[in-house]
């Protein structure tokens, strides 16, 4: 034993702050000298600890040391001399219960987020529209799937996307909001987009705010009213500085048509009405039409195209047909 604790006695005190954690670095040597000392004072160490144990409440509360102190009174036989060989062992055990309660701390801090049930929802006509925990609002085409968690609880709103998607994303600057699309993940804070996948390319096309496209082979920041472009083939980012209305206009019932072709106007009314629309002759795809169609019927649209094109229409179900008069 050395000077610094050949003059500390192992009390019942001394052994409640021990366990509580107060105990010096001499106490705590003079607590090991003793344990080492005979087999008898292990077992007692041990029994005490038991007895404290059972004494504090858990989780773990500062304890009451005059009730633990009574407890320990009841048991403890104090030899004051002892060898040293047993603290390296209490050492080592005390090292190990620092690890597990990382562990666990790890656990619970972890467990929130792996616990949070993961949902999945697929766009139909009947129902396009998904509101999110955060009250961010996606509409997405007909047979376009979104995954997203019960609730974001992490630092980041993660989803992901398969198909087409109109974002209207609630602005938190502390947790961005990443979209995951196949190879390439968009990443906002708050702001409102359209995302289209293809075979060969995703297209992010901005409205307002600005989001970043990237993936392991690169990254390109967009601003309101420009596009990003992903070339899966090339693994390449491109900026168009523009932005086409008409990208989301099975959302909005807008569509700005400046000579476009009749072949492109069907596409986006098809998507926006839910209605097949079928050009018999393929030559008349390239006619083009100049106009603005705010909220109106496809009845209507189709005959103001009919009658701009000098063209004829029929509908059966739900198919439209255009054919030469």
């Amino acid at each position: 034993m050395s000077e610094a604790t050949n003059h500390i006695v192992v009390t019942p005190e001394l052994l409640a702050k021990y366990f509580a954690g107060e105990a010096s670095s001499p106490e705590a040597i003079a607590i090991d000298d003793w344990i080492a000392e005979t087999p008898a004072n292990r077992q007692e160490f041990d029994a005490q600890f038991r007895t404290w144990n059972q004494a504090t409440p858990k989780p773990y509360v500062k304890p009451q040391q005059g009730e633990i102190w009574d407890n320990l009174r009841q048991h403890l036989k104090v030899n004051p001399t002892a060898t040293r060989y047993m603290w390296q062992k209490i050492a080592i055990a005390a090292s190990v219960v620092s690890i597990i309660s990382l562990a666990a701390l790890f656990f619970l801090k972890k467990t929130p987020l792996e616990s949070v049930k993961q949902l999945a929802f697929t766009a139909t006509d009947a129902q396009p529209q998904l509101k999110l925990s955060d009250s961010s609002i996606i509409m997405a085409t007909s047979g376009s799937m979104i995954t997203y968690p019960a609730v974001f609880a992490g630092a980041e709103r993660l989803v992901t996307l398969k198909g087409e998607a109109y974002f209207d994303i609630t602005h938190d600057k502390s947790k961005p909001f990443i979209i995951t699309d196949n190879d390439v993940q968009i990443k906002v804070l708050g702001t409102t987009f359209n995302i289209q996948t293809e075979d060969t390319c995703t297209t992010t096309t901005v409205y307002t705010g600005k989001v970043t496209m990237y993936n392991q082979y690169g990254s390109i920041i967009i601003p309101a009213g420009n596009t990003g472009i992903y070339n899966r083939a090339r693994h390449s980012f491109s900026l168009a500085t523009t932005a086409n209305k008409n990208a989301i206009s099975y959302v909005s019932r807008k569509f700005y048509f400046e000579n476009e072709t009749l072949t492109n106007i069907a596409g986006y009314l098809s998507k926006a009405y839910h209605e097949k629309i079928i050009i018999d002759h393929p030559q008349m795809g390239s006619l083009r039409l100049t106009g603005t169609f705010e909220n109106e019927s496809l009845e209507y649209i189709i005959n103001v195209i009919a009658a701009t094109l000098n063209i004829h229409y029929t509908q059966d179900k739900n198919e439209i047909h255009f054919s030469e008069n």
